[in-house]
């Protein structure tokens, strides 16, 4: 590992308890706890190869996107936290050319990462269980029965308590095609399967959706297990779920959830596949309102205040983009205007911009895709223009989202006098946001399905 030694002096995560009287802090890839002015080293065995309570490079970049893989119970007397081994993980050599400084050295610096690529081993992964009032006493490593040590993912990590008595995990094989949801009684350290899903063929998307309800021994996670992505509600203890949300259509995110009045927000494709509005609706799967308004296209989301009483509504497409402040109590009238991009709008009608469509095309085999055109601003149907493809079609993307689309690269392409491309984007089956069936069709051929036949275009 690069500059492992200077690395140990620097502290990687820290976080405070709830209870605001604890930190909890990485440093040289191992856990400390800081209280009252006292630090404690927990773990000593952190180096190169292990790490604690902060994810290696895999569960970073492909697992959890994040910089920590510590949690703390609802009361903050217990921490939940996972450490990660890399030993036998190939190693891959990314050179530094500037190394960091301001005139490039005569030799690049090697940054040595440990990088599993296909087939090879990945890190093991353990969870552990740490009592704040009992730091003496140290870690427990928790065992548990899920997939075998070389091919478990550990994907998602909740408290599912008001205390600190229980907490959930999520477990996958390699290929993330089977799941089990293991409970951890905090206590005894005795765990339990409460759920299990095997969805071969295809495989299972890492949500990292649960939330747990405060004084109702039960949590929300997102399942598309009928087919679309949508919302359901668990009791702690068992698997049979309550469905919230239901349709041909799919929930994208969860955005907030009210203990108090029981309600649930949340983003979907109601409307359609490459459109997102907001919804409310409570967890017994009544009383669904739009908070935004879904008879006309837009790409919304929303921000909520830490006590529910406040969201900043964010509208991003397709036209311009703007923010408002709304309450809770009254989602009519917005409170405050933030942001509204007039003056990027006085900017942008100085300029001739490609004019940007949304259609759909049908397969001979039933499927729909949906597609986006950028058309020069002076586009001529009876003339002849080149055309650029925009294309990603990794599993679960999206290239045709009707988000705001007037500054970048491919409105250059478009408007420059001297090129005027069509810039055409697809998205290919494997894509998200069109259902399960839609999602899977690519799994094990990658690379198989062309998103359209020679006579299309």
């Amino acid at each position: 590992m690069r500059n492992w030694t200077k690395s140990k002096l620097d502290i990687q995560y820290a976080a405070w308890s709830p209870a605001g009287n604890t930190i909890a802090y990485v440093r040289g890839n191992n856990l400390f706890i800081w209280e009252n002015g006292t630090s404690t080293q927990i773990t000593k065995d952190g180096g190169p190869d292990v790490f604690n309570a902060i994810p290696d490079w895999v569960y970073e970049e492909e697992i959890f996107g994040d910089r920590y893989t510590l949690w703390f119970s609802p009361d903050g007397k217990k921490l939940a936290y996972l450490r990660f081994d890399e030993t036998g993980v190939p190693t891959f050599q990314i050179p530094y050319y500037m190394a960091h400084g301001s005139v490039a050295p005569p030799y690049p610096e090697w940054l040595q990462l440990r990088y599993p690529k296909v087939g090879e081993t990945n890190p093991t992964v353990s969870f552990h269980l740490l009592d704040l009032e009992d730091l003496a006493a140290g870690p427990s490593e928790v065992q548990f029965e899920s997939f075998g040590k070389e091919d478990l993912i550990i994907g998602e990590v909740v408290w599912v308590t008001d205390d600190y008595s229980n907490v959930m995990f999520r477990a996958f094989n390699r290929v993330q095609d089977q799941e089990k949801l293991i409970l951890v009684d905090a206590n005894s350290k005795t765990t339990s399967v409460v759920r299990e899903r095997d969805a071969r063929p295809g495989w299972i998307d890492n949500n990292i959706a649960i939330h747990y309800i405060p004084g109702t021994d039960s949590y929300v996670d997102m399942s598309d297990e009928s087919g679309w992505n949508h919302l359901y509600l668990y009791p702690v203890n068992s698997s049979t779920p309550t469905a919230i949300t239901k349709g041909d259509w799919e929930v994208t995110s969860i955005l907030n959830i009210n203990s108090k009045t029981k309600k649930v927000y949340y983003q979907s494709t109601e409307r359609d596949s490459t459109e997102r509005h907001i919804y409310s609706v409570n967890l017994d799967g009544t009383n669904k309102q739009a908070i935004v308004d879904d008879t006309k296209p837009g790409y919304w989301t929303a921000s909520f205040s830490a006590g529910n009483s406040f969201y900043i509504l964010s509208y991003n497409g397709p036209s311009l983009p703007f923010q408002t402040l709304y309450s809770t109590n009254s989602s009519s009238t917005p409170l405050k205007t933030i942001n509204d991009n007039s003056a990027l709008a006085t900017k942008l009608s100085a300029y001739k911009l490609p004019n940007v469509t949304w259609s759909t095309i049908e397969h001979p085999d039933g499927y729909n895709f949906n597609v986006m055109e950028r058309l020069p601003p002076n586009f001529d149907p009876s003339k002849k223009y080149p055309v650029v493809f925009d294309i990603y079609g990794g599993p679960g993307s999206q290239q045709t989202a009707k988000t705001f689309r007037q500054v970048d690269f491919r409105a250059y392409l478009g408007s420059d006098p001297e090129l005027e491309y069509v810039v055409l984007s697809v998205d290919n089956r494997g894509t998200g946001y069109k259902g399960r069936d839609f999602r899977i069709a690519v799994a094990g051929q990658l690379g198989t399905f062309p998103f359209f036949p020679p006579p299309f275009f």
